[in-house]
């Protein structure tokens, strides 16, 4: 299945591009983690899965990054504990030239629903909502960030 979520951002590209080149590998991590917690809450909310469960945290593998002029693209995976609902995510983390002073940064991803007949209806009738949350949660934080680093002091 896929997945795509996207934010708009006053931030000039240059100044994105500087930060997902550099220190973003920093907190990207966290950001996954709390983006999957997220999830999870909502797993729990509808009933698909025991409140508190016990789990390890989501963990981010971060690829090479490919930057031209105009676009950033940064390869990651979120590595999820498969004994849960929830699927791993892998795709990519873009950034691009939306004119003077905006950005455009998008998170493209891919999941495999739980195998077997089960899974199936699972995904589609609420787990692919579910990951669109968890993706939708993953730009929005990792925007704010952005934000918050690239204000001028």
């Amino acid at each position: 299945m896929f997945v795509k979520s996207h934010a708009a951002l006053l931030i000039e590209f240059e100044a994105l591009r500087k930060m997902l080149l550099g220190c973003a590998r920093s907190w990207l991590g966290a950001v996954a983690q709390e983006a999957e917690r997220h999830g999870e809450r909502l797993l729990e909310e509808v009933g698909l899965q025991p409140r508190g469960a016990a789990r390890q945290p989501a963990r981010l593998e971060l690829g090479e990054a490919v930057s031209t002029e105009r676009t950033t693209s940064l390869s990651l995976r979120i590595l999820v504990e498969e004994t849960g609902l929830l699927p791993s995510l892998e795709g990519s983390l873009d950034a691009a030239w939306l004119g003077d002073g905006r950005s455009h940064l998008a998170l493209s991803v891919r999941y495999e629903p739980a195998a077997g007949a089960l899974g199936q209806v699972v995904d589609r009738a609420l787990l692919h909502r579910v990951v669109e949350a968890v993706a939708l949660r993953f730009v929005e934080r990792t925007a704010e960030r952005l934000q918050e680093a690239c204000r001028p002091a």
